[in-house]
């Protein structure tokens, strides 16, 4: 297999910015909380680190960008023609769920269903949850393979 890397790059205006201070407030009870728990005996959880990282940035004032790269062969497999269609749809488009996306895209929603859990499994969407309803949305601004 020739080696593949996927990038996913995101820039986060300040509305997002906002949005995202906030879930990291909500998800580590405050900033302080996670401070503690980051500096104090010797964090190892990757995450609560970029997300102290992310945190203090923000508080600054500081805009930015994320990458996240990807090595995965499932993750560069996922890209079949229906998937970069759905891909291509959520970037442009927001919907309300995956039944909405199925409908816009003309496609059975089983099938929509099943590329949605592909595509999040490789993490290049998410679902936000609204009531009973899972919302996909694109997660990144740009996905880019990189061939070695």
């Amino acid at each position: 297999m020739v080696p593949v890397k996927l990038r996913l790059e995101k820039d986060y205006n300040d509305n997002e910015s906002e949005s995202l201070m906030e879930k990291i407030k909500e998800k580590y009870g405050s900033p302080a909380r996670l401070k503690q728990r980051v500096t104090r005996g010797g964090c190892r959880n990757p995450q609560m680190v970029d997300d102290f990282e992310v945190y203090k940035a923000l508080k600054k004032g500081y805009s930015f960008k994320v990458e996240k790269v990807l090595q995965s062969s499932r993750a560069v497999s996922c890209f079949t023609p229906r998937r970069v269609e759905l891909l291509s749809f959520l970037k442009d488009n927001e919907v309300k769920s995956i039944k909405s996306l199925a409908n816009h895209l003309g496609r059975d929603y089983k099938n929509v269903y099943d590329d949605s859990k592909a595509l999040e499994d490789a993490g290049l969407i998410k679902f936000e949850k609204e009531g009973r309803k899972q919302r996909p949305r694109l997660d990144a601004d740009r996905i880019v393979l990189e061939f070695k």
